[in-house]
């Protein structure tokens, strides 16, 4: 079966769908023969990930003097992730000048209103036009080869192909509604709005200023031979919001066979643990000592959409967190990571500072320790125990140096961020009105940290996945999230997670456990239907459970969270991309 898969995110990231399209590549290129990505070619991201190749094959050279005409230039290449697939990345260059004609097009043709859309609209709309000319040209008259289109962004070809190409059969693949993340990030009760339907979507539309965006998605949705989504989530917000019941359901997965084995991962942990550890002493302990043998790391990783992410109600669970473990005597801390990247935020000085002395200390140590073993090693021999007097002056004397530079004055307090947060940050602001400030006596200690997490970065200087190797629970409550990779890939590196049953994989992993799934290596919290201060006092208990276990049962978790991840492999899951493919072929036949 043949398959063209265009996304604005090959060769190209962006956000999550990067992360499907690059774990399942190398499992359509078996799957699918011929198999071709279609992408957005970026002067700036692409050449990272994309390996441009002399040898065009003749029928890709002769579209590209096609598209050359209109001022598109072709790169044709491989995509460098597992299994190195084929792509063509189109780069806009002239035909920019044609934006307003163009526009103008997709009004006439399917009724899509851009008179005030922005660059958001302008370069995704303007791309997928491009798309649609190349598939119309590469394709010709082929009615056996189905091209699967992401996302509103690469609608825009799929509806070029409806109006100039009616034969080709098309899937459109709907990640998330444009309209049903704004309204969850509006406050709006979305589960509500979908269930009673007590507003047009449209309408919405409108009054949020996303009009173009939307009817671009919607006539995408309704003019595919196959409209499929991710999830049963997605699927009825769909129904509502695109007018269209979605055809099948592709749930997202990982491939497993590229994870390490729980055997690995265990040594990870370790290993990485240990990293977290030295990072967390050069940060805290300039202020006061952490117990590090009686610490839990626990984490949040996602973008900055307060209310869609559930960083509104994380806060304050921390907090609740808090209060309970000084109320019951815990002996554990907690020292929680904020992973939530912002643009243009510096690393915090004072934090460098701290992280710099700490180095220090630990390169004196580094130099001093082969003196120091032949000393002991020579007291040995001589049977004498070694004492104090193996340390000599000098070594003492720079210790107490390093010492007294790495002490902060008595008063001040660990920041809560790793870089200096802007004025109006929602998480820096809101930690400091909950009382989370890293206090001495506090059980919870927060690090938010709004960066990308990679090596080089002058901080824990990891990558992300040896990062959550070295955690113990991943914390993931979102309100709107039409699958959520971040909790599958916590509990697919051996952390137990939490997600909640409004977000796609949580609905999956309740639909193969059902209520064990409450409490579990992958604990699925009921949030539809509940008010913000139930769910707040729901998650603080669901953390203080993970804390409050004996070590050989949070192991057992570790290992359960792996064996329920599993469900999720792209092995089991990639078929349902072959069975979409053949109803397409199917309905335009």
């Amino acid at each position: 079966m043949k398959l063209v898969e265009v996304s604005y995110e090959v060769g190209n990231k962006v956000g999550g769908i990067h992360t499907v399209l690059a774990s399942k590549a190398h499992l359509m290129s078996k799957r699918f023969s011929p198999y071709l990505l279609v992408g957005f070619y970026s002067p700036q991201k692409s050449p990272r990930e994309f390996e441009e190749s002399d040898a065009v094959p003749e029928e890709i050279g002769r579209v590209s003097d096609v598209l050359t005409k209109d001022g598109v230039v072709l790169h044709y290449g491989r995509w460098l992730v597992p299994g190195k697939p084929p792509a063509v990345l189109l780069e806009l260059k002239d035909i920019w000048g044609q934006i307003n004609e163009i526009k103008y097009k997709y009004w006439e043709w399917f009724k899509i209103d851009s008179l005030e859309s922005d660059a958001w609209f302008d370069e995704p709309i303007l791309w997928s036009y491009a798309v649609g000319m190349f598939l119309k040209e590469y394709l010709g008259d082929s009615k056996d080869t189905v091209a699967l289109f992401h996302e509103w962004l690469s609608g825009g070809a799929l509806l070029y192909l409806k109006k100039h190409a009616p034969q080709v059969p098309t899937i459109f693949h709907t990640h998330a509604t444009m309209l049903g993340r704004v309204l969850a990030n509006a406050g709006y009760d979305l589960y509500d709005l979908i269930d009673r339907r007590w507003a047009d979507p449209t309408a919405l539309a409108y009054k949020h200023h996303i009009q173009a965006k939307h009817l671009t998605e919607r006539a995408s949705a309704q003019n595919a031979t196959v409209f499929t989504t991710v999830s049963e989530v997605t699927a009825r917000e769909a129904a509502f919001i695109l007018g269209r019941q979605p055809d099948l359901v592709l749930p997202n997965g990982l491939d497993m066979s590229v994870i390490p084995s729980i055997e690995d991962l265990s040594y990870k942990h370790i290993v990485n643990k240990r990293r977290i550890n030295e990072f967390v002493r050069a940060y805290f302990g300039p202020y006061y000592p952490v117990d590090l043998d009686n610490t839990l790391y626990f984490y949040f990783s996602g973008r900055y959409d307060i209310r869609v992410k559930g960083i509104d109600v994380l806060l304050p669970a921390l907090a609740r967190l808090n209060e309970r473990m000084k109320e019951l005597g815990c002996k554990k801390n907690v020292v929680f990571f904020l992973f939530v990247a912002r643009d243009g935020y510096q690393v915090n000085p004072e934090v460098l500072r701290n992280l710099d002395v700490y180095a220090t200390i630990q390169d004196h140590l580094d130099e001093f320790m082969p003196q120091l073993r032949d000393r002991i090693l020579s007291d040995l021999v001589r049977g004498n125990v070694p004492d104090g007097s193996v340390f000599d002056e000098g070594f003492r004397y720079e210790l107490r140096r390093l010492m007294l530079t790495f002490r902060q004055p008595r008063d001040a307090l660990p920041p809560i961020s790793t870089h200096v947060p802007a004025p109006d940050d929602y998480i820096a602001n809101r930690l400091r009105e909950l009382g989370l400030t890293n206090k001495p006596d506090d059980k919870v200690k927060v690090i938010y940290y709004p960066a990308y997490v990679r090596p080089g970065d002058g901080l824990l200087a990891m990558n992300y996945y040896d990062v959550i190797t070295g955690m113990q629970l991943g914390v993931f409550p979102s309100y709107y999230e039409p699958w959520g990779y971040t909790p599958l890939e916590a509990a697919a590196y051996r952390v137990p997670a939490i997600t909640t049953d409004v977000a796609g994989f949580g609905r999956f992993i309740l639909s193969q456990y059902g209520e064990f799934a409450r409490r579990s290596g992958i604990s699925v919290l009921a949030r539809r239907g509940v008010s913000d201060d139930r769910f707040v006092e729901d998650l603080a208990d669901a953390m203080y459970w993970v804390v409050s276990l004996p070590r050989r049962e949070r192991l057992e978790r570790k290992i359960e969270a792996v064996y329920m991840a599993k469900n999720a492999d792209w092995a089991k899951l990639i078929d349902a991309y072959v069975r979409a493919a053949e109803l397409a072929l199917h309905n335009s036949s």
